[in-house]
């Protein structure tokens, strides 16, 4: 499973269910984009997040944690530009949701979000572990 940025932020808060978090320690592949870091850092800078910026440290304890991170090659690059994705009849053209689903659809992993744009995918092969 690959998580979305927004699932990372509520692992890292402690805001998932029991469940949830039984479901994601119990996965053969747990592994987050290294773009939900650029994403959270962007946040963080802007004011609209509350959680410390990612640094070399943090991106370690994400790791010992079990948590692959998984970087964006080109492959990943050029899929999440050229997908056609809409979301409630318009174009989705968030960039982070882009590379986070290309990311998933290369590696075959499905994604751990509560972002209903991301069911839009399914009929592209993206599978969906909704939070």
């Amino acid at each position: 499973m690959i998580l979305d940025t927004v699932a990372l932020v509520r692992l890292l808060e402690g805001t998932l269910d029991a469940g949830t978090v039984a479901d994601l320690e119990a996965a053969e592949t747990l592994a987050v984009g290294a773009v939900s870091f650029f994403e959270i850092n962007q946040k963080v800078r802007i004011g609209k997040l509350g959680l410390p910026a990612f640094g070399p440290d943090r991106i370690a304890a994400i790791a010992a944690r079990g948590i692959a991170v998984l970087s964006a090659d080109g492959t990943v690059m050029a899929r999440a530009a050229a997908m056609t994705w809409h979301h409630n009849g318009r174009d989705h053209r968030d960039p982070f949701d882009r590379i986070v689903a290309a990311t998933a659809l290369e590696r075959g992993l499905p994604v751990v979000t509560s972002d209903a744009a991301f069911a839009d995918l399914a009929a592209a092969g993206l599978v969906l572990r909704p939070i």
